[in-house]
This record gives C-alpha cells, structure tokens and sequence, in this order.
C-alpha cells in the first residue's frame, strides 16, 4: 500500500496530491509520513517545523485574496497588509492552490529571515521552484480611507454647485444612485473610467496634481 501510494505520488501534481491527503488521512500515521516524505521531496527547503506547520496547520494565517488576475492582496497575521504584482495572469488561473502557497510562503518567510529583501528573495525563489510565476514587487498597502472620502466630498461639492441631485448625477453616467452615495461618502473604491465619466458629467476632469510639500 505504501508503495503504491508513493508511486501515484509521483504522476499528479504535488500540490494537488498534498491537499487531498492532508484533508482525508492526517489522522493515520503511516499516511503522515508519506506526506512528509512527499513534501520534502517537492520541497527541499522548508525545515523540519515548517513541514509540521504546512501538513498540520492547514490553511495559512496569512489571507491572501486577489484585486485583479495581476494583484494579489496580502493581509498578515500582524494586519499589515501588503499588495503583490505578478507579470500575468497564470498565478490568478491557478485558484486555491496558488493561494495556499502563497499564504503559507508568507507565514514562513516574509519578516522571519531577518529582512523583508531576504522574505521576498526566499518567496520568489520557492515560486520560481514550484512552476508560478514571482513577483514583481510587494508594497504596503496605503490606508485609501482618507482619499477615498476627499474625492467623494470634492464630487458631492462639485453635484451641489450644479444643482444636480445624487439620481441626476448617477443616472448621466450609468450607476445607480445609492452607488454614487457611496462614492460620495468614501465608502466605494471607484475605477478610473467611472471617475472621467463623473467628472465629464460635471464639467471637470481627472487630473494628477503635486501635493503642497514645506521643505
């Protein structure tokens, strides 16, 4: 039996197979050790603690959840919350599998190897291992609370001066009103195209402009 399910092992896919067993057998012993020998096998790297942490521990404290088939979000245990690029979309077409790696790659390594340069050096390098494609760039995430709501009162100041009103507005560029509302309220990430549309709707425009800096 033992023989038989390390040769299947090697005929799927290692995560796949990972997966499958930790969720049906991690209670029976000698299916355990396959999984480990499985893992250390696929990945050399991780210490012995880490192999305890992946095949017990299930899914990843970090949360990972993709903005776009390019984005990825990543909130750590911690809050801190970083945004991750990739150069396509490959990663995003994996699904949950690329999401619980990333997650448990982030559990691992990213702050524990004593530079955020070492985590993202490790991380890529594991994803370039494992078929998917590495990062381009991690970054904080900016806290958009206080911008969102400055250019959703700078938009309610603009409607007012007009003399529309939110269902006016919101009919001209196609949304409805309670989702202007919660533009205007800084409630509601808005994309790049309906800002032009609000702005054209209100005699305005996008614009990117300096911000006032005391040397």
């Amino acid at each position: 039996m033992l023989y038989g399910i390390i040769s299947a092992a090697k005929l799927v896919n290692k995560w796949a197979l990972s997966q499958i067993i930790i969720l049906k057998f991690t209670n029976i012993p000698i299916i355990y050790l396959v999984i480990k020998t499985i893992i250390r096998k696929f990945a050399p790297s991780l210490s012995q603690e880490n192999y305890m942490k992946t095949i017990i521990h299930g899914p990843s404290i970090s949360k990972v959840t993709f903005i776009d088939p390019n984005r990825a979000r990543i909130q750590l245990e911690t809050g801190e919350t970083y945004i991750v690029a990739f150069p396509g979309p490959s990663n995003y077409l994996s699904g949950d599998h690329f999401i619980q790696l990333l997650g448990w790659e982030f559990d691992l390594y990213w702050g524990t190897q004593g530079s955020i340069q070492e985590g993202y050096r490790l991380i890529n390098s594991h994803l370039y291992r494992d078929g998917y494609d590495m990062m381009l760039f991690v970054a904080p995430e900016q806290n958009k609370t206080d911008e969102r709501k400055r250019i959703g009162e700078r938009i309610k100041e603009l409607r007012k001066k007009r003399n529309l009103d939110a269902k006016t507005l919101a009919s001209r560029i196609g949304i409805d009103a309670s989702n202007l509302c919660r533009i205007e309220q800084g409630h509601y990430s808005v994309g790049f195209d309906i800002l032009s549309k609000i702005a054209n709707a209100l005699n305005a425009k996008v614009d990117i402009v300096e911000n006032d800096c005391d040397n």
